[in-house]
């Protein structure tokens, strides 16, 4: 009775905090909670808006035996794979360059990097569609100075994968640049000291102190771009729309065609449990990995 007695003080002295949490908990759970158990509810159904029928596991069945699914599962690994290592390296090398110069040549830099950001993946990728054109694009244009024959940039599949990798690069790298940054800022300037009274050299400052004191940004951000690799839809879908024969179709694409296309909704909403499970174990796995065991 004294626990309880001391929870309910407790919970009364905190009311106020309760009364400016508990509205972005609502939030939370009408736009997160209930949509995602209410995708796992109607993955076991045959629905199509007009006509709702129990189908038990026969939609993941169905999805299992899809080519699409699995090329659309391929492909979003791949993305992940590739995107992810290549936009944290780069970015960390570009956040290591701009780092030493002053103040102001910095915020130069940072609103440079960060306006594509800005701009939104939707207009980057109306611009490299553009840049992409076969016929009157500037990327051929430049090829053929150089004597190379014009490309089909994105209607082939030895070069789709490239270029959707090349368009997402040029506007996620911004915001990884700014975290970093903020990490580098964060560490000691005594320890960078400390390593060049030693005579360590810069490679050795680098990988033996910066690299690890960063492993809390460098976890963080490998996290979420893997969550966003899996994500992938608007570059699809303005860039390739899936093409050439599934060869850029990614998980998130594939559920939106499904859906809104042909109309399947049990079927895209089994795509999207398998989509979140998916996601959830290869972060997880990543951010063990990454992270490592916490030290006692």
């Amino acid at each position: 009775m004294q626990a309880l007695k001391k929870v309910g003080t407790n919970l009364y002295r905190q009311r106020w905090a309760w009364f400016f949490i508990i509205p972005g908990y609502i939030i939370f759970l009408l736009f997160n909670i209930i949509p995602t158990l209410r995708t796992v509810y109607t993955s076991f159904f045959d629905y199509n808006l007009t006509t709702m029928e129990f189908a038990g596991f026969g939609n993941y069945i169905k999805l299992f035996g899809s080519e699409a699914f699995r090329a659309s599962v391929g492909n979003t690994l791949l993305f992940a794979v590739i995107i992810t290592p290549l936009s944290t390296v780069v970015s960390l090398l570009i956040a290591t360059t701009i780092f030493p110069l002053g103040n102001k040549a910095q915020s130069v830099y940072r609103g440079a990097f960060f306006l594509p950001n800005v701009i939104g993946g939707v207009i980057i990728s109306a611009i490299w569609l553009w840049i992409f054109h076969p016929v009157y694009g500037v990327l051929n244009y430049v090829l053929s100075l150089f004597g190379i024959q014009p490309l089909l940039w994105l209607a082939d599949a030895k070069t789709v994968i490239l270029s959707v990798v090349l368009v997402i690069m040029s506007w996620t790298c911004g915001s990884l640049i700014i975290l970093y940054v903020a990490g580098l800022g964060n560490i000691d300037p005594c320890l960078m000291e400390a390593a060049k009274i030693d005579g360590a050299s810069p490679a050795q400052t680098f990988f033996r102190i910066t690299l690890p004191l960063l492993k809390p940004v460098t976890t963080f951000i490998i996290t979420t771009q893997l969550i966003n690799c899996f994500q992938l839809w608007e570059v699809i879908y303005l860039l390739t729309d899936g093409g050439p024969v599934n060869a850029s179709t990614t998980l998130a694409f594939d559920i939106y065609k499904k859906a809104f296309l042909l109309g399947d909704y049990g079927l895209a909403a089994a795509e999207g449990v398998m989509l979140i499970v998916l996601c959830a174990l290869v972060s997880l796995t990543t951010l063990r990995a990454v992270s490592g065991k916490e030290e006692k």
